[in-house]
């Protein structure tokens, strides 16, 4: 198994099957089926969890029934790779509706994964997921606060390998508070030819999702 670190955009990308571990500085991540990228001071620029994550879970609150809809509209149809910006200023709201997705998704065979900035709290830990040896119905990438993540951090999450799969539909939920890193993140997800489009959640007294 190669012990040294996987090459920022621009290197070869993991095949499926095989394992990458990496270790630097007191750090150590391992991956299958995913490529790990690291900053100067050998932590991870994020990490990538299988669904239920293992870290504090999104909170359970009112979903929308409109807004749940139209997700799961835009996760069956539409090109192989596919990212949707999901906006909107009441956090709960948010990751309510991105939680019930992500189980519902995984329900229907889905690989579900939630990416967050950094490494997470441990030193040691996996910062990439073993996806399941056989194809899934799709790979549901799913990343809050994308707006708080520096470019280049961006840029690598979207070159990682799992973005890349010929075997099964890729979507990237994108969560957000507002627009302002939208354009941005739009043209890098247009440089990977990924479709794109943008869903405003709604108010709390909005209760149809429009």
């Amino acid at each position: 198994m190669p012990t040294t670190p996987r090459p920022a955009p621009g290197g070869e990308p993991c095949p499926a099957d095989e394992q990458h571990i990496v270790a630097a500085d007191g750090f150590a991540y391992g991956a299958m089926g995913a490529d790990i990228h690291v900053i100067g001071d050998g932590a991870p620029a994020y990490r990538l969890d299988t669904w239920p994550a293992g870290r504090a879970p999104f909170p359970r609150t009112h979903v929308p029934a409109a807004a749940l809809d139209r997700l799961r509209q835009w996760r069956d149809r539409g090109p192989a790779l596919s990212g949707r910006w999901l906006h909107g200023p009441d956090d709960d709201c948010r990751s309510g509706l991105a939680a019930r997705f992500a189980a519902e998704s995984a329900g229907a065979g889905w690989e579900v994964l939630i990416a967050s900035h950094g490494p997470g709290p441990s030193p040691v830990a996996a910062v990439a997921p073993e996806l399941r040896p056989a194809a899934p119905v799709g790979v549901l990438l799913i990343v809050d606060h994308l707006d708080r993540w520096p470019h280049s951090h961006v840029t690598w999450l979207f070159s990682n390998a799992l973005v890349e799969r010929a075997d099964a539909p890729v979507r990237m939920l994108l969560l957000s508070s507002g627009l302002d890193a939208w354009p941005a993140i739009r043209a890098s997800l247009a440089g990977l030819r990924a479709a794109h489009s943008a869903q405003a959640l709604p108010r709390r007294d909005d209760g149809d999702g429009r």
